[in-house]
C-alpha cells in the first residue's frame, strides 16, 4: 500500500499543462495568464482542444490510481488517501519544485473513480452555479464545498473516515483558490462567457465518457462473491437491458456525426464521432468483458460493429 501511494503521488505530480504548451510551443502556463499550470489557464493561453487534452489528463491522474486500488480491491478508506496523494502531486509535484495547478480537475477525476454519480453531481452542481453566476472559480470552490455531503451519502457505506480524507482534499482546495478568493471578494474576479461554460462542460462530459470505461464497473464490477470457496464476479445492475441502451447510444452519435459531416459542421461531427467512440469503450468495458451479463445475440452485433469504434 504505501508504494502504491507513492506511485499515486508521482504520477499526480506530471503536469500535463506544462507538457502540452512545451509540445506546441506556448508560454509556460506557471508564467502566464492565471501563472496556474491547469486546464482553465490553458483554455486562456492556448484554446479549447489544448485544455481539453489537459482536463482528460489530469482528470486521469485523479482517476486512474483509484480505479487500480479498486481492482486491488483497498478499502474505501485506502482508496481516498489514494485520491488526496494524487491529488497532492499536481498540486505539490516533485517534478517542478512542488509548485502546481489547483487541483480541480484532478480531484473531479478521483470523484469519478471512487464513485461515478458523485462526480457526476460534481460537474452538474459546477455548471448550475456558473450558469447562474458566471464565475468559474466560485462553480467550482462551491461543488467542491458541497462534496464531501453528497460524498457521504451517495456512498453507500456513509464512511465518515473517508468522508473526513474528502473533506481534507476540499480546504487544500480552498488553499490552491486564495488568491481567486480574495479576487472574488474584491469584485475582481473574471467573469465567464455562457457559451465557453457550455464548451468547457462539453470537454467535461467527453472526459467523464473516457472515465467512466474504467470506473463505471469499479463500484458494481467488483463486488465479490465467494461460491464454494472461490471468488465469482458479480455483474450488479448491469443487464441485458444497459448494455442495449450503451449500444443504441452509439448508433446515435454515429447517425449524429454522419448528418454533421454532411453539413461541413467539423466541431459537431467531432463531438458526436468522439462521443460514439466513448460509447463504444464503455459498451466493451461493461458488457463485453463481462459477457455473463449478455445474451449471444447482443455480443454478436457488437462483433459486428465497424472496427474503428472496436480500436478505442
Amino acid at each position: 500500500m504505501f508504494y502504491f501511494l507513492i506511485a499515486s503521488y508521482l504520477v499526480g505530480s506530471i503536469s500535463s499543462a506544462i507538457i502540452i504548451c512545451k509540445i506546441f510551443s506556448l508560454p509556460d502556463p506557471r508564467t502566464e495568464g492565471s501563472k496556474n499550470p491547469g486546464a482553465t489557464n490553458v483554455l486562456r493561453i492556448g484554446g479549447r482542444k489544448l485544455a481539453a487534452f489537459v482536463l482528460l489528463f489530469d482528470g486521469l491522474k485523479g482517476a486512474m490510481p483509484v480505479v487500480i486500488g479498486h481492482y486491488l480491491e483497498f478499502s474505501l478508506i485506502e482508496l481516498t488517501v489514494i485520491l488526496l496523494c494524487s491529488f497532492l502531486g499536481h498540486v505539490f509535484p516533485i517534478y517542478y519544485n512542488f509548485k502546481g495547478g489547483k487541483g480541480v480537475a484532478t480531484y473531479l477525476g478521483g470523484l469519478i473513480g471512487l464513485n461515478f454519480f458523485v462526480g457526476l453531481t460534481f460537474s452538474i452542481i459546477w455548471l448550475i452555479v456558473a450558469k447562474v453566476i458566471k464565475v468559474s472559480s466560485i462553480a467550482a470552490l462551491t461543488a467542491t464545498l458541497l462534496s464531501p455531503i453528497y460524498f457521504y451519502f451517495i456512498i453507500t457505506s456513509h464512511n465518515l473516515q473517508a468522508t473526513l480524507i474528502i473533506f481534507l482534499i476540499n480546504l487544500f482546495i480552498y488553499f490552491t483558490h486564495r488568491a481567486n478568493i480574495k479576487r472574488i471578494m474584491n469584485g475582481e474576479e473574471e467573469v465567464i462567457k455562457f457559451y465557453n461554460i457550455i464548451l468547457f462542460m462539453r470537454n467535461i462530459f467527453l472526459t467523464t465518457l473516457l472515465l467512466i470505461s474504467f470506473s463505471i464497473s469499479a463500484d458494481e464490477i467488483n463486488k465479490m462473491a465467494t461460491i464454494d470457496g472461490e471468488k465469482t464476479r458479480e455483474t450488479g445492475n448491469y443487464s441485458k437491458e444497459t448494455c442495449q441502451k450503451i449500444y443504441d447510444s452509439i448508433g446515435t452519435f454515429i447517425y449524429l456525426a454522419d448528418e454533421q459531416w454532411k453539413k461541413e459542421n467539423e466541431e459537431k461531427a467531432m463531438f458526436y464521432s468522439t462521443a460514439s467512440a466513448n460509447y463504444s469503450t464503455v459498451f466493451q468495458t461493461v458488457c463485453i468483458k463481462l459477457q455473463n451479463s449478455l445474451d449471444g445475440d447482443l455480443l454478436d452485433i457488437y462483433y459486428k460493429m465497424p472496427t474503428f469504434l472496436l480500436d478505442d
